[in-house]
């Protein structure tokens, strides 16, 4: 099925074009997306180190849809713009024509200059671990959190008391995407791509649904993350 889903979009895109055209402008317009396009299989991918058998070694991998992480796709780069102003100088992830590696020329670079200075210098590396699946999505893009989910977060991340505090204080502030200036009918079409997405595991005969963090391999994490 995924081949065949493959060979026509790449050799008969306008008539996939046609047909995708509807369901793209309901989930802009009216904030509908279908159900196929907010789920997929979760599966493992060795990292190509450590011992087999421990979790540590494998990252997780999203098979999803292929015509909804399309329509993704060109949601996504309409926002480009938007999303390209509001990020600070220093954040590269998620721009248009920025290979991933290019952080890691820039460290060298910043080594080698402080070199030729002769001058100290030094150079932080921070490991947010699964940090794509712990951000609380509706600080950026918006949406109705209870109380009892953030309770349920604080325990699950062993966060301190006061923290429910600092908490409400950050979801009374306008979203990330209301400060870049988003309309609010895209607005609502971002929240409604990350409403109720779920996965499933090979041999699991339910689908879990997911309230944390973004889907992996999808092109809206990016944006996510880096509005938040």
């Amino acid at each position: 099925m995924a081949f065949q889903v493959n060979y026509v979009t790449i050799y008969h895109p306008s008539a996939i074009a046609k047909l995708l055209f509807p369901t793209m402008m309901k989930m802009i317009i009216h904030g509908h997306e279908p159900l196929e396009f907010k789920g997929g299989r979760l599966t493992e991918a060795y990292k190509g180190r450590g011992p087999q058998d421990a979790s540590t070694s494998y990252r997780s991998l999203l098979v999803s849809n292929h015509l909804g992480k399309a329509i993704h796709r060109a949601i996504r780069l309409q926002h480009s713009d938007v999303y390209e102003k509001f990020l600070q100088a220093q954040q590269t992830g998620g721009r248009r024509g920025v290979p991933v590696r290019l952080p890691l020329h820039q460290a060298r670079a910043f080594v080698r200059q402080a070199r030729a200075k002769r001058s100290s210098f030094a150079i932080l590396y921070l490991d947010l671990t699964e940090e794509f699946y712990r951000i609380l999505r509706e600080v950026p893009i918006g949406g109705i959190i209870t109380d009892d989910f953030l309770g349920y977060l604080m325990a699950r991340l062993k966060l301190p008391p006061g923290s429910l505090h600092t908490l409400h204080e950050l979801l009374d502030e306008p979203p990330a995407l209301q400060q870049a200036g988003m309309s609010e009918m895209d607005r609502r079409c971002m929240q409604a791509i990350h409403t109720s997405t779920f996965f499933w595991l090979d041999g699991q005969s339910d689908s879990s649904r997911t309230r944390i963090g973004t889907r992996p391999g999808d092109c809206m994490v990016d944006l996510i993350f880096g509005f938040a």
